[in-house]
């Protein structure tokens, strides 16, 4: 999976390996859907990116998002002990290749219950074109009633990873001694919650449950 330049046949940014078969593959018109709102709104239905506000109004052309279980072999590894829950690529217009944008999307609950994490502990990564390191960027975690979005500012597309740190005792460390047992036993079970929303109740569910600091 590698972002590549831009591809002179369709003006479009970004790109993957061509051997690798994405989970999900999806291309859709930018036509936007929140036309009173600032900058231009397109929403995905498959892929684990549901959102892209880009910052240009006039913003026009394709989008697509190409999603991977793994990042490329030949990416540059990521440091520490990080816990992928999606690998993507994004695509968009040559024109907003290099454009700020807001891209949301969601986790599945279970994802982060079944590995000890919480929302905020999910960060989304950029690794630019022809880039050898991967970028952290500003992340906020939304914790709706149907699900887990994130949302993170980019200043360009290419590949993109959401990743959560890997506690302590699955990354093979021993825990600091305190009182971790006996505060477990009187933690209440996290309650199921439903697999996360397609796009359009993404967008709704956010507008209802603004963000927490």
């Amino acid at each position: 999976i590698e972002a590549g330049g831009t591809d002179a046949s369709d003006g479009e940014s970004g790109g993957s390996d061509p051997t690798v078969e994405p989970i999900v593959d999806e291309t859709v018109r930018i036509d936007d859907v929140f036309p009173n709102a600032p900058g231009t709104t397109v929403v995905f239905d498959d892929p684990s990116v549901r959102e892209i506000v880009f910052t240009d109004g006039s913003a026009s052309g394709n989008a697509s998002v190409r999603e991977f279980g793994e990042i490329a072999n030949g990416a540059p590894s990521m440091s520490g002990n990080l816990l992928i829950a999606s690998a993507s690529v994004i695509e968009v217009p040559a024109g907003q290749a290099d454009a700020p944008a807001i891209v949301r999307a969601v986790v599945d609950p279970e994802w982060l219950t079944a590995r000890d994490l919480t929302p905020n502990q999910l960060t989304v990564y950029r690794l630019p074109d022809g880039g050898t390191r991967w970028e952290e960027l500003p992340t906020e975690a939304f914790e709706v009633e149907e699900g887990i979005v994130v949302e993170a500012e980019t200043p360009g597309f290419s590949q993109f990873v959401i990743a959560g740190p890997e506690v302590p005792e699955r990354a093979g460390t021993e825990p600091t001694p305190d009182f971790a047992s006996e505060a477990s036993d009187s933690e209440t079970p996290p309650s199921s919650v439903p697999t996360p929303i397609d796009g359009d109740s993404v967008t709704a569910a956010m507008k209802e449950s603004p963000a927490e600091p």
